[in-house]
């Protein structure tokens, strides 16, 4: 039978991704596109709190602007919950019970709802925000000395007048544990939801720009007035007279006018959470309606060790659920986020100077083998007898939740050589701690001149089987927990071994109209990642609905019914249709799924499509570089030169700006040589400092110190387009002739 898993297992989602917000503020929403929208295309409730988006805890204290634009000045708020309380005589009570029921115990807490003391009085003009709930009741447990956390989820939530009542079902076995958790002190409800709402993220002109007025040829003659000739090669239009600063090519164009703007808005989500101290003592009768419990019992857990491929792993078993084993990860890696296409959850963004920032979400990562293989040999755990809750076969397995733990990193150094390990204390770091509610995992970012950051992503793009230990980006997490120091778990920064999916996937049941002799499905798998994928072997499995007693092996052919052709890439975007039969008879009734083990399939990461799809907006991180344009001062003003007298000189620079934009070096006879520092010398020198994007570096181009370049020349019959090209190196001389 397989391990059942919990649903966080191996993923990091968009909610897992929020959770930066609570661990990281700074790394809110950083690994999201952002999509601005005009505002009468918001449909969510508006943020103008700019430290909301980075510290969720503020939307309680913030009014938030409703979506209709017709009425900009109605607003909502997030309420806030606390226990509700009850008028009895000689005083009040709060609204909580444990009551016993049938098969076990029933806890229900009743919540009532109010606005933050902050908002207080705005808040009677406003509406409520209504967002789906979830409750749980979280208390501490104990593996020798060390205290983790475990939690049990709320099944029942529903409305009521003020606020909702929340209903926690347990069995018998469970009831004494429930009984001595809610007397414990450090015992917490915690109220969680996921908040959508816009946060004001740029603006955008309203209109076009006024077109720029065409300017008149620069003709002076070689002692530098307007001839007879010079007005005769004028245009014989409408235009406004010869004026020397406007038409100078020297002088800086006239402003445009500026446009008007509209601004734009972007969907965010955050995850806060209401927690409130929920023990209580054995004295409050009326709480725990479900009588006094046996003694003897204890919130500490059981522990095993179970050995897995060579190593020892530690599971630790819940007494009160004995099916129930916590355990710790394989590792953490680097993820890939969950909507399409499904990139890395890293993000590269300027910091100040030539400087890199690099921000990534790394989470738990367990072989599900080594599960299923710890399921087998901890089933004589659970004792005889023992009645197995609706859907239960065996051993159950959830991550463990725990605070004390620690992350050292180590960073790659240039020539290949390893960095040593050293603590990061400003990591946000969580194993799946159930006050957050969502999958653990590390968040952190690492600050860094763009020479220092090179053999970092060089180390991201390594394969460790042809590279050795020090070229890697190495780190690991140490966790203590009781009495016995564990194994460190190791941190893995490769992009050829990422935690989450590579495809998407889509199925159709057959028979159908198209093939009506056909038992089985019909499977189409996309490649949803940035890079091409390849499958080298595909197994799968088909069984009934919700009922993996029924599960068989099945054929894997194309959509011609032949066999399927071994090995497959597909690159991003292509899809891969099946057609997967049953090797012999499914069992039971109803619809069939297809379950496809995808061992054999690999991202073949491309290093530069990984680059654009991680590569931040506007990054402006680059390597500077000072070209000296040189001319000599006798190529200006000879009257004789084909096309007429030679004024001017501009070389352009596309692209090479401190922040993008095109760069341009104008050089006249009168212009003043660098180097001399007189209007007089034989050569004339400009130094312009080209700015090389990061990208190139960063992918190892040969061509990194390329630069484009075009030369404009200015003579008495106009302009004349000059050499056009790409080349490298220090310094320039443009072609004239």
């Amino acid at each position: 039978s397989r391990a059942q898993l919990a649903p966080s297992l191996n993923l990091i989602n968009e909610l897992a991704l929020s959770r930066a917000q609570l661990l990281r503020p700074d790394l809110s929403d950083i690994f999201r596109p952002t999509r601005g929208v005009t505002r009468d295309q918001v449909t969510l409730p508006v943020c103008r709190n700019a430290a909301a988006p980075g510290q969720p805890d503020l939307l309680y204290t913030t009014l938030l602007e409703e979506p209709t634009v017709s009425s900009p000045q109605a607003s909502c708020y997030v309420p806030r919950y606390r226990l509700g309380v009850e008028d009895v005589v000689g005083g009040q009570q709060v609204r909580v019970r444990l009551e016993p029921e049938a098969q076990g115990g029933r806890l229900t807490v009743h919540l009532a709802a109010y606005a933050d003391p902050a908002i207080g009085l705005a808040a009677r003009a406003a509406r409520p925000l209504e967002a789906p709930l979830a409750v749980e009741l979280r208390y501490p447990r104990a593996i020798g000395a060390q205290t983790i956390w475990d939690s049990w989820a709320f099944q029942e939530i529903a409305g009521e007048t003020g606020g909702f009542q929340a209903v926690l079902h347990v069995d018998a076995l469970a009831l004494p544990q429930l009984h001595l958790a809610l007397q414990t002190a450090g015992t917490t409800l915690v109220v969680r939801r996921a908040i959508a709402y816009a946060a004001p993220v740029g603006s955008q002109p309203s209109g076009p720009r006024a077109p720029r007025v065409a300017r008149r040829p620069y003709l002076p003659s070689a002692r530098g007035l307007v001839t007879s000739e010079d007005l005769q090669r004028l245009p014989t239009d409408d235009s406004p007279p010869y004026n020397p600063r406007q038409d100078d090519p020297r002088q800086d164009d006239p402003p445009a006018p500026e446009p008007t703007y509209e601004e734009l808005f972007d969907s965010r989500s955050s995850a806060i959470e209401d927690v409130l101290a929920c023990s209580f003592p054995a004295s409050y009768s009326y709480i725990f309606q479900d009588g006094p419990q046996a003694g003897g019992q204890s919130l500490a857990l059981r522990p095993f060790t179970r050995q897995w491929q060579g190593r020892q792993h530690s599971y630790y078993q819940d007494p009160a659920r004995p099916w129930r084993f916590f355990y710790l990860p394989d590792a953490f890696k680097i993820a890939r986020q969950e909507a399409a296409p499904r990139a890395p959850t890293i993000k590269i963004t300027t910091a100040a100077g030539d400087k890199v920032t690099m921000s990534y979400a790394a989470a738990p990562y367990t072989d599900a083998a080594r599960l299923a293989d710890a399921a087998r040999q901890l089933a004589d755990a659970i004792p005889p007898g023992t009645r197995l809750p609706d859907g239960v076969r065996g051993p159950t397995f959830e991550l463990l939740a725990t605070a004390k733990a620690s992350f050292r990193l180590a960073l790659p150094q240039a020539g290949g050589a390893g960095g040593p390990l050293a603590e990061r204390p400003n990591v946000g770091l969580d194993l799946n701690n159930p006050a957050k509610g969502l999958p653990g995992g590390i968040y952190d970012s690492i600050t860094m001149p763009l020479d220092d950051f090179l053999p970092v992503y060089d180390a991201l793009c390594t394969d460790q089987r042809h590279d050795g230990a020090n070229t890697l980006l190495l780190g690991e997490v140490s966790v203590t927990l009781g009495d016995t120091p564990l194994p460190p778990i190791p941190f893995v920064a490769r992009l050829n071994d990422l935690v989450g999916e590579l495809f998407s996937y889509a199925e159709d049941e057959l028979p159908s109209a198209e093939r009506p002799d056909l038992l089985g499905v019909r499977a189409t798998l996309t490649n949803a990642i940035e890079s091409p994928v390849r499958i080298d072997r595909l197994a799968a499995t088909l069984h009934r609905s919700d009922d993996l007693g029924t599960e068989v092996r099945a054929t894997i052919r194309d959509e011609a019914l032949q066999p399927l052709s071994l090995p497959i890439t597909l690159a991003p975007g292509a899809q891969l249709r099946l057609i997967a039969t049953p090797e012999s008879p499914v069992g039971g009734a109803g619809p069939l799924d297809a379950v496809f083990d995808l061992t054999g399939a690999a991202a073949q990461p491309d290093p530069a499509l990984v680059l654009d799809a991680i590569l931040g907006t506007g990054v402006t991180a680059s390597r500077a570089m000072p070209v000296a344009v040189k001319l000599p001062r006798a190529v200006f003003g000879n009257s004789a030169d084909l096309g007429g007298a030679l004024y001017a000189v501009s070389v352009r620079f596309a692209g090479r700006g401190q922040y993008g934009e095109d760069l341009d070096i104008d050089l006249a006879a009168d212009t003043t040589d660098e180097l001399s520092g007189t209007a007089s010398s034989s050569i004339i020198t400009r130094t312009a400092t080209l700015y090389m994007p990061a990208r190139a570096f960063l992918l190892r181009q040969p061509d990194a110190w390329s630069y484009a370049f075009g030369v404009t020349l200015r003579r008495a019959q106009g302009e004349v387009a000059g050499e056009s090209g790409a080349r490298t190196g220090t310094s320039f001389w443009p072609k004239v002739v």
